[in-house]
């Protein structure tokens, strides 16, 4: 288990008491570990929209529900330990749900004059997104 021994031995961390070393650990760890469910989480939201994105986000919009509904779940069962809790609901819920690129894609369609589209497309998106965490809030 790493100790910090090499940046204490390189003069980083000489005065550094052992409570703030097993903090320091920990937040090291628990960052790494949202950083590996942000990459599953990103990577199949990309993979959802290359394959269904074409004149309407399908992608975006699933991979907004389906993160939206587990995190739900996941706030319902809060009882999950802090890694677990940081893998799926920072990390891979954060990074598979996507505000910014649901609105690039409201403000594409925009430009393109798609207004009908747009707006099917935002109140879609509230609309699912809310009754899914209101459904699953209540269970």
């Amino acid at each position: 288990f790493f100790k910090f021994d090499a940046l204490r031995y390189c003069g980083f961390l000489r005065r550094i008491s052992r409570k703030k070393e097993r903090y320091l650990m920990q937040t090291a760890v628990l960052t790494l570990i949202c950083a590996i469910g942000g990459a599953a989480g990103s990577a199949l939201r990309y993979a959802l929209s290359a394959k269904l994105d074409k004149k309407f986000p399908c992608g975006t919009l699933l991979s907004n529900i389906l993160s939206s509904a587990l995190l739900a779940v996941l706030i319902a069962n809060a009882n999950l330990n802090s890694e677990l809790s940081v893998l799926l609901a920072a990390g891979f819920c954060g990074a598979f749900s996507t505000f910014s690129s649901f609105a690039f894609q409201v403000c594409k369609m925009i430009k393109e004059k798609e207004f009908a589209l747009s707006a099917i497309y935002v109140f879609s998106t509230f609309a699912i997104l809310a009754g899914v965490c209101a459904v699953l809030s209540s269970a």
